[in-house]
């Protein structure tokens, strides 16, 4: 029998189920996750914390069948920095919600790129300029990504698709990161998870 745990990320909690191979929702298990607010710009996020929310939650879904599969679906514009040599979260996570980057958005369209400060693509840059000088190493990505990368100790560095799309920096064809936009905000492919 197939089963597959679905861990969904909300902005403010987690929650992880257990669903068998007719759809049916076998288990279910959730946490509050915390969101740090600091002032009107700000929000931000643990995501170490995140990370052991997610592996208690999954661990409770065991008692009920080991899964076949796991399927992640998440706020897709958050950002989260994290060492390519070992599943290490650097700094906070940087919600959806966050506006720090708005004037970097306003002033890269007198340029005539368009970045909003929902995508993930600012926050991206924002968090590498503040931890990628003490990091050589350092990786940006979204949740999808970093719990992959965390949840399978390193073993696989992804992201899909639709995720890739909510960053801004995917090309016309949603399948790859685009040069000219990772340039223009001082990331290259080395800083992202490839796109599957």
């Amino acid at each position: 029998m197939t089963s597959v745990a679905v861990l969904d990320v909300g902005s403010s909690s987690l929650r992880a189920s257990l669903v068998d191979e007719e759809l049916k929702i076998v288990a279910s298990h959730d946490a509050p996750l915390r969101l740090l607010r600091e002032g009107a710009a700000s929000v931000v996020f643990d995501p170490m914390e995140m990370l052991e929310l997610a592996e208690q939650l999954l661990e409770r879904l065991d008692s009920s069948g080991k899964p076949d599969r796991l399927a992640i679906t998440n706020q897709r514009a958050s950002a989260i920095a994290f060492l390519r040599s070992r599943p290490e979260a650097i700094g906070v996570g940087i919600s959806w919600e966050d506006l720090r980057t708005a004037s970097q958005c306003l002033a890269l369209s007198q340029t005539g790129a368009s970045f909003a400060p929902n995508q993930s693509a600012t926050k991206f840059s924002w968090l590498l300029e503040h931890y990628g000088a003490e990091h050589p190493d350092l990786m940006v990505g979204t949740i999808d990504t970093w719990l992959t990368y965390a949840l399978t100790r390193g073993a696989t560095l992804a992201t899909d698709a639709t995720n890739a799309a909510m960053t801004g920096l995917v090309d016309s064809s949603g399948r790859r990161w685009d040069p000219d936009k990772l340039e223009l905000l001082g990331l290259t492919l080395d800083h992202l998870a490839p796109i599957v």
